[in-house]
């Protein structure tokens, strides 16, 4: 059997809410039909219409919210509210109860179901405490009962008036402690409902009543003690919704988000202290200017509207104005993602919001925009940055202090305002006089910002030197007037000279080089020594600090503030124009300096005049200082500067003192050498100049020196060209001269005289270097030889003239070795025989050393082969032995 529906009712098709909005039949088919309209906008096919005829109206602004179900369609069972307050918060532990008394009784009975993650079985901990806890349904405070298909304080609306207050009275026994109580996406409607189940909960305070559909208000419902209403997405109207909210009153809270509202019609209780009307169809903040009446009202929130102005065209004269204007107390406005796309937005703000300090604004067209035109900046037009909308809506909002949830500093405000007012100038110069009224308008802080910082330059053009009538495309038009001047010639220098100045005209085209060429000719500067820096319209802070203490700088300062100002009476000269606000405060014109490159100066300069001056080098502090006497004197006065200068100073003293000592010690250490190489020579003489010794010398009397000093000081003098004693240099191993003993040329043997390799070399006395053939031994050994015979083995003499049957006969071991003594000679002579025969001529002697000999030996240094010439040397004398040098190989080479 069918449930019986009427015309509001709210049901449930699987989950999906909806309200049915018509009862009948449907052109062109046949039985009855449900037209309903769901909560989610997006789920239907239509608005109400079938076939060109409309059925029933959507109050959603969607064209798919309607469609149209049978009455037979199986809908869910609404529940009460203490059944669903139940279902969310005991029903876990009243099972687990139950499942303990089965197990109680039946041994085999599990107790939980087992869960798993990834075939793992793991166990609940602390879980069961918490069921327990949330069960305790008398202590809760925040009930969250959202999406469980509540219909009231009863399931069914037939049930009679005596279940219907006994259930009230369940509702205040069980859960009498709820402060907050959120209803979003349930089937209730009834206001009798909503007040009735209010009205059992004491300390409720927080109601959440989104995404349900209501019926029409009824009058004389009290909702005592609630102080927060959230009524988003229910689509009331706005009447409605201030004829519910008059009937709080205690509320102080208001939020009526995604309603599509248009405007406010009719007042707010008074107690109101926040107002948010987010997602809604606003467009203009005066179709809200009813909500200025609310004299405590501190917050307003409209995000995700389609407001663009503040007042509306209709009501946009200056009497309107100052009618319109919310009260003192409201301090916070949200209007972000909006369509604001215009700064008058922000200049009628500062109207309409007097006491405004908080604002966020982000997210709107206007920040999309260029800062000014082209015509005004000379640049072009891009999308402002973060950092620029960020100054200019401060600048216009005096008594802003967060912007966009970020805080505003003294400084974000001062450079925010020279800013501003830089642009503001800029616009002027570059219109006629006659507009400049109308500029004006535009900008009311205009006047305040000159009594603070003064008036900016204005350069309008035609005012310039001779810039009247120049076509925009000539050559004339592409120059800029530099005005370049100096103050003195030096940073440090006292005395306060009247500037130096002279102008001239140069394209915009020309680099910095180019231009710091022109300034090297008509300043007599060296190119290197000098920086430019241009004086533009913009104005900073200057900090302040004592000049006569000055502050204490550490060298791991960076030193980023070249020029500070301190307190006391300077004089500030006419090219270093300062403004003193009303605190004391004091402002001077930006720099920007003028980097050595190719870029053209067209690139910073959009006027037809530009103020350039030089910047010299501070040699104490490694920085460039400003040309002014008052930046000089400000720069002088500070620690830093002070600090420089006391280590310069300390430097040159200690460097003079160094200086001295070394000079003293190297005629000290000269004069000790000299008497300690006279006294071993001339014995007694030394004795008889030490009293003529320097007092410096014999203050520092010397220490009993060892072996090692010695060997230094010997070494020295050697060095100096002291001819060391023969004596000292042996004692000391030094290196001595190469000296030749002989020289004499040895007669080759008979048989083989006209054979070059036969010849000997001359060979001299030389002293063996120590440690070489250790080396060379190492690397014979590191390199692999091979033992191969043939072409890779170097010939003995011999074997030109094919005597070699003795070797062959020697490898095959056909022969016996025999060893003949000599006693005359240390050599040792091995002769090569066959069995009894003997020997031949052609027989070899080959000499060994004897390791043990220290003698020189005799042996044959065989020439390299094909030398020819033979070595004329002097015939030796009578008794001389010929030197033959011999290197003992390894044992890897010899193998």
């Amino acid at each position: 059997m069918s449930r019986k529906f009427d015309i509001g009712d709210r049901i449930s098709f699987d989950g999906a809410l909806c309200t049915v909005r018509y009862i009948g039949d449907v052109e062109g088919t046949k039985g009855d039909w449900l037209g309903v309209e769901w909560d989610d906008p997006f789920r239907g096919k239509h608005s109400g219409e079938h076939k060109g005829k409309r059925y029933f109206i959507c109050i959603s602004n969607q064209p798919t919210a309607g469609s149209f179900v049978r009455p037979t369609r199986p809908v869910d069972r609404p529940q009460s509210f203490l059944e669903a307050l139940h279902q969310k918060y005991a029903s876990e532990f009243e099972e687990e109860t139950a499942k303990r008394k089965a197990a109680d009784s039946d041994a085999d009975f599990q107790m939980n179901d087992t869960i798993q993650f990834n075939g793992k079985v793991v166990e609940e901990v602390g879980f069961e405490k918490i069921r327990k806890q949330l069960a305790e349904l008398q202590e809760l405070k925040v009930v969250l009962l959202d999406g469980l298909r509540i219909a009231g304080v009863l399931a069914d609306e037939s049930q009679d008036e005596a279940t219907y207050s006994e259930e009230l009275q369940k509702i205040e026994r069980t859960c009498p402690k709820i402060t907050e109580l959120d209803l979003t996406r349930n089937l209730i409607y009834r206001w009798r409902d909503v007040h009735d189940i209010c009205k059992q909960l004491q300390k409720l305070r927080n109601l959440k009543l989104n995404g349900n559909r209501f019926e029409k208000v009824q009058p004389g419902l009290v909702f005592d003690g609630i102080t927060e209403l959230h009524l988003d997405q229910t689509l009331m109207p706005w009447d409605e919704i201030s004829s519910i909210a008059a009937q709080f009153p205690d509320l102080q809270s208001l939020l009526a988000s995604s309603n599509s509202l248009t405007s406010i019609t009719t007042a707010l209780p008074v107690t109101l202290k926040s107002v948010v009307l987010e997602n809604n169809d606003f467009t203009s903040l005066s179709s809200l200017k009813i909500l200025s009446g609310l004299p405590t009202l501190t917050r307003l929130i409209l995000r995700g509207n389609n407001i663009d102005t503040v007042f509306a065209p209709q009501s946009g004269d200056e009497k309107d104005k100052s009618t319109f204007q919310f009260s003192r107390t409201l301090t916070y406005l949200d209007v972000s993602h909006n369509k604001i796309d215009s700064w008058q937005f922000i200049n009628d703000l500062a109207t309409a919001f007097p006491g405004l300090d908080s604002l966020r604004i982000s997210g709107n067209p206007l920040h999309d925009r260029a800062v000014a035109p082209t015509s005004v900046t000379g640049l072009p037009e891009k999308p402002m940055t973060v950092d620029e909308a960020f100054m200019l809506t401060l600048a216009r909002l005096e008594n802003l202090t967060s912007l966009n949830y970020s805080k505003i500093t003294q400084q974000d405000r001062t450079n925010g305002e020279l800013y501003y007012l830089s642009l503001i100038g800029k616009e002027l110069s570059a219109s006629s006089a006659a507009d400049e009224a109308r500029i004006l308008a535009t900008h009311p802080r205009y006047s305040a910002l000159c009594e603070i910082y003064g008036a900016p330059n204005i350069t309008r053009q035609g005012e310039g030197v001779q810039r009247t009538n120049i076509k925009p495309g000539s050559v004339a038009a592409r120059l800029v007037t530099f005005e370049f001047y100096q103050t003195s010639s030096a940073p440090t220098s006292d005395t306060i000279s009247e500037p130096a100045s002279k102008s001239c005209l140069i394209p915009k085209t020309f680099d910095t080089y180019r231009i710091k060429g022109i300034v090297s000719r008509l300043f007599s500067l060296a190119p290197l020594r000098f920086r430019l820096v241009w004086e533009t319209e913009e104005w900073d802070p200057v900090e302040e600090f004592n000049i006569l203490g000055g502050e204490e700088w550490d060298s791991d300062d960076e030193g980023d503030h070249e020029a500070e100002v301190g307190k006391g009476d300077i004089k500030n000269d006419r090219s270093e124009p300062m403004v003193v606000k009303a605190d004391g405060s004091k402002f001077i014109r930006r720099e920007v300096e003028l980097v050595d490159s190719t870029r053209q100066v067209g690139f910073w300069f959009d006027d037809t005049i530009a103020k350039v001056r030089p910047k010299y080098w501070c040699k104490h502090c490694q920085i460039y200082v400003r040309d002014t006497a008052f930046e000089k004197t400000q720069h002088e006065a500070t620690g830093k500067h002070q600090g420089n200068l006391k280590r310069f100073l300390r430097d040159i003293h200690r460097n003079k003192e160094r200086e001295e000592k070394e000079s003293q010690r190297t005629k000290n250490e000269v004069e000790r050498l000299r008497n300690l190489v006279g006294g071993k020579s001339a014995g007694g003489d030394a004795s008889r100049t030490r009293p003529a010794a320097t007092a410096a010398s014999a203050a520092a009397a010397p220490r009993q020196a060892s072996a090692e000093d010695r060997k230094k000081q010997i070494a020295q003098l050697a060095e100096m060209g002291v001819a060391v004693p023969e004596e000292y240099r042996r004692e000391m191993a030094l290196a001595g001269d190469w000296e030749t003993i002989s020289v004499r040329r040895i007669t080759p043997a008979e048989p083989g005289k006209d054979d070059p390799e036969a010849q000997l070399n001359i060979g001299v006395r030389k002293r063996k270097l120590e440690n070489e053939e250790d080396e060379e031994e190492a690397q014979m050994v590191a390199q692999p030889r091979h033992k191969g015979w043939g072409n890779t083995t170097r010939d003995y003499p011999g074997a030109a003239g094919g005597e070699d049957d003795d070797l062959d006969a020697l490898l095959m071991n056909t022969t016996t070795v025999k060893k003949a003594d000599d006693s005359d000679s240390k050599t040792t002579t091995f002769k090569l025989s066959k069995a009894e025969d003997d020997a031949e001529p052609g027989d070899i002697e080959k000499t060994e050393k004897d390791p043990d000999d220290t003698d020189p030996s005799k042996i044959l240094k065989k020439e390299a082969p094909g030398t020819e010439q033979s070595i004329e040397a002097p015939p030796l004398p009578a008794g001389d032995v010929p030197v033959v040098f011999k290197k003992r190989k390894n044992k890897a080479a010899r193998q």
